[in-house]
């Protein structure tokens, strides 16, 4: 790309970063549930305020007893907060925050991370100035791949 557009920069969109962010949180409560233990998943990949009451309960529960998994939910959540902060010096303060209690994480995977955050630190940022997503091409291609399905 760089070759091609050497002036265009690379971002990681809100619905990329939240994907992955919900995807490694996922992970952490499979890992729990091996150790037998059957955590809802529900609570852990919605958005914080659209909780139901008994949903809000079980993050509740999830927190008090399983750590790691609730240090996962919390970078996932901080993320959300990052990509609806209202300028580019929250989301810096947010992923600064998030960066500092990664880089000390109990759990060995949310450690790596971390590292990956901070790696992807200015492709996290770029989104601020402009909140471009590519969005609307990716809908194009669900719906022409599901067109194709029908056939």
């Amino acid at each position: 790309m760089q070759r091609v557009l050497p002036d265009a920069r690379g971002g990681v969109d809100p619905f990329h970063g939240l994907r992955d962010a919900g995807r490694r949180v996922d992970e952490a409560r499979r890992v729990e549930r091996r150790t037998g233990h059957r955590l809802p998943r529900r609570p852990l990949l919605k958005n914080e305020a659209d909780l139901t009451e008994r949903q809000a309960k079980e993050l509740a529960t999830i927190r008090q007893h399983f750590r790691n998994v609730a240090q996962f939910h919390w970078v996932k959540e901080q993320l959300r907060d990052l990509y609806r902060a209202a300028s580019l010096e929250e989301a810096k303060a947010i992923l600064d925050r998030i960066l500092f209690e990664a880089e000390g994480a109990s759990d060995a995977a949310l450690v790596p991370w971390g590292r990956t955050l901070k790696r992807r630190k200015n492709e996290i940022l770029a989104d601020h100035p402009w909140r471009a997503s590519n969005g609307d091409t990716e809908d194009v291609h669900s719906k022409i791949k599901r067109l194709n399905r029908i056939d």
